[in-house]
């Protein structure tokens, strides 16, 4: 007989529980997530024989690690969907509350009545270097999220707004963004410095990387740039 092992995972516990062929729990058992738990867990389930299949809900998820430490360990182990095992709870003919032994049993009938499911193997170094690529596009979309705001706080403060590409020069070639004239009259107290640092990586652009547009508008002056004043001519 063939025992089926179902496990609801979860970040600090795993809950396992073990049924026979006609879905009844014989034995049940809650370990903590830490390094020792394959070994408990496999000290537990060696009474149940060695012919046995552990049924894991989301194996590539919470159970990933405790999935592939079985794996390593030479046992059969079965990826369950979430859903699938919330359906087999809700459609039991026992009681269907939502709690951890509940799911483990559900999770355990799911891996014994349905055999389309997932065989779980081991990752190998296709798992690291998946870290590794998760990683880089972290790193690259909070650069992408801090150079957009730190853009938008620039374009607030520079006349005319700044360019659209910008480079990293460092902290050495840093200089000074204005705070416009208007802002300070209004409310001198407000802002006390006349001038606040800004690092120049976020306004200083190469020319060629500009777009063909703004090299042709900072070429050519605006009409109104003879006149005094704030922006406004003479004529008004």
């Amino acid at each position: 007989m063939t025992a089926i092992i179902g496990i609801d995972p979860h970040k600090t516990t795993h809950v396992a529980v073990a049924i026979d062929g006609d879905e009844r729990a014989v034995a049940r058992l809650e370990v903590s997530a830490d390094r020792a738990q394959t070994q408990r867990l496999l000290a537990w389930a060696a009474p149940l024989g060695a012919d046995r299949m552990w049924a894991i809900e989301s194996a590539g998820g919470l159970g990933k690690r405790l999935s592939q430490e079985l794996v390593a360990a030479g046992e059969h182990v079965v990826d369950v969907p979430p859903t699938l095992a919330a359906r087999v709870r809700l459609l039991g003919s026992q009681k269907a509350a939502k709690n951890d032994g509940n799911d483990a049993l559900s999770t355990a009938i799911a891996g014994l009545r349905h055999c389309g499911l997932r065989a779980v193997r081991s990752d190998g170094h296709s798992s690291v270097f998946r870290l590794l690529a998760g990683r880089y596009d972290d790193l690259i979309g909070l650069r992408t999220q801090a150079a957009c705001r730190l853009h938008a706080v620039v374009r607030e403060l520079v006349a005319g707004g700044a360019p659209r590409r910008c480079r990293p020069i460092g902290r050495r070639n840093c200089s000074a963004v204005s705070v416009p004239r208007a802002w300070s009259r209004v409310n001198a107290n407000a802002w006390p410095p006349i001038s606040w640092p800004m690092c120049a990586a976020s306004i200083v652009s190469s020319p060629r990387s500009r777009p063909a547009s703004e090299m042709r508008s900072t070429r050519r002056a605006p009409p109104w740039s003879s006149f005094t004043g704030s922006g406004r001519s003479s004529l008004d």
